[in-house]
């Protein structure tokens, strides 16, 4: 599939984020049930070589949730796939949480990546397949493919649990 926020990278997705992945999504992150993310991630990916890089998240969101949905998948992903995952991103955007924010509030904001350039050489040779849950307006993984691109990377896939459709065809 295409997104028009990122019309040079192929994304992946499971479903889309409505009726029970909606509900499988809620309970895995909301509910602390990881075992989920494991259930819903598929098998047969076509991933040789690659390295997964788990899109961050901020660090106040991280020590209320005490964990990163992201990098569990990317994890479970690179188990299955026997892949190696980069925690190269760090999220520098505060405290504010996207799910409560409109379409147009969330790319108003924008999030504000680094990369650690420290660990990015190994990403220069192999396929990059940046990895998250939900892909709703395509702003956080927008500011990830950018980041890494000032820092000479490319990435060629976008994985996601769940896609919302969009109503309209224009961004």
């Amino acid at each position: 599939m295409d997104h028009p926020l990122l019309p040079s990278v192929k994304v992946w997705f499971l479903d889309f984020y409505k009726g029970e992945m909606k509900d499988l999504l809620a309970k895995a992150k909301f509910g602390g049930e990881f075992s989920l993310f494991e259930q819903m991630i598929p098998k047969d990916l076509p991933l040789e070589s690659a390295v997964l890089v788990p899109v961050p998240q901020g660090r106040w969101r991280f020590a209320n949730r005490g964990f990163n949905q992201s990098e569990i998948i990317a994890q479970t992903l690179a188990l299955r796939h026997n892949l190696k995952v980069s925690n190269c991103l760090k999220d520098l955007s505060g405290r504010e949480a996207m799910h409560f924010k409109s379409r147009q509030g969330r790319l108003a904001r924008g999030k504000k990546i680094m990369v650690n350039r420290r660990l990015v050489s190994v990403l220069k040779t192999r396929q990059v397949v940046l990895v998250d849950d939900i892909l709703t307006t395509g702003a956080t993984v927008k500011a990830c493919v950018d980041a890494l691109a000032d820092s000479g990377i490319t990435v060629q896939v976008i994985v996601v649990l769940a896609y919302t459709k969009r109503k309209r065809t224009t961004v």
